[in-house]
This record gives structure tokens, sequence and C-alpha cells, in this order.
């Protein structure tokens, strides 16, 4: 005899489907893990960063570059695109000057 199976196959169950994690699933995870914690790693070579980028008319000259750890300057364009250090600066300046005024309002 030929059992009929209900439109419903979830309704027929009593307990929830256990989890299966897949090796996709785990590769991804291991993958945002890495990304995480690849910058605390030490590079074993040295990217050459522009102090003026190209896309603001910096040159590939020597004046205008510095050596950097690879990881360090994933990190820096990460943080910062591609400001240049004196716009990066004046940032931080103007945060230091919102962070004193808000100290100013705060009730002891």
């Amino acid at each position: 005899m030929k059992r009929i199976q209900p439109k419903n196959k979830t309704a027929k169950r009593s307990k929830p489907r256990p989890i299966t994690v897949t090796k996709k699933v785990l590769k991804k995870r291991s993958r945002e893990k890495w990304e995480v914690h690849q910058f605390k790693k030490k590079a074993r070579f040295c990217d050459y960063h522009h102090l003026t980028s190209k896309k603001k008319g910096g040159k590939t000259v020597l004046e205008n570059m510095f050596r950097l750890n690879a990881y360090k300057h994933d990190a820096w364009h990460l943080l910062f695109k591609h400001l240049t250090l004196r716009e990066i600066i004046e940032l931080l300046e103007r945060v230091e000057q919102i962070k004193l005024a808000h100290a100013k309002f705060q009730t002891p």
C-alpha cells in the first residue's frame, strides 16, 4: 500500500530538525575569524604606502612613499580610506575638541 505524504511535511515532526553544519559554513566561519585577527599577525612582506594617494595627485616617488607591514597597510586603508596624513591629523584633532566639549557638560 502506498503511503500518502502530508502537504506540509514539517507539521508531522514533533522535534525540530538538528542544525547541520556544512563544510561551506565552516569555511566561512573560519574566514571571518581570520579577517578579525589578521591585523594582529606579523606579515612576512611589506607594502609601500603613498602619503598622498594617487587619487589626490600623489606620485610614485620615494619622497611620497613609505614602507609598511602589509597587514598594517590594509588596516590603514580600512580605517582611513584614502585620506592624507594631514587630513587624518585634522580629523583626530576635531574628535579631541568634541570630546573635550562634551566633558565640560558632564555633571559631577
